[in-house]
């Protein structure tokens, strides 16, 4: 018979692998859906998981009153320019305490696959 304070651990240490772990293995940026690029370039650790802000970024929504899919895919691969000659990006960036990132390590289209999926509802 196991001792009930080993059976707890190991539940323990398995629940934290499952929580933890890779469920479908690693991600491909090149056939990843937007939903996948959100959390592979880590979109999350700022936004949030369900896109809804926090104190260093803002909230996603809504971002088709003010964008098309290329013009935010072009914004993601360098926001320096956007924030520099938008007036309501520049405001909007000294509200919250990280500063927007360059995506660099994705590609075009990939860009573009992301851009869509946060320009959806």
């Amino acid at each position: 018979m196991i001792p009930p304070r080993t059976l707890l651990a190991v539940l323990l240490c398995g629940a934290f692998l499952l929580a933890c772990g890779e469920r479908d293995g690693p991600v491909d940026p090149q056939t990843a859906s937007g939903a996948q690029l959100y959390a592979l370039v880590r979109c999350d650790s700022c936004h949030g998981g369900a896109r809804e802000g926090t104190f260093l970024a803002p909230p996603l929504a809504g971002l088709a009153r003010h964008w098309e899919a290329q013009s935010l895919a072009d914004y993601l691969r360098d926001p320096a320019p956007f924030l520099a000659s938008d007036e309501r990006l520049g405001a909007m960036s000294q509200h919250y305490t990280a500063n927007m990132r360059a995506f660099a390590e994705l590609g075009k289209a990939e860009r573009l696959r992301l851009a869509e999926w946060l320009l959806e509802p």
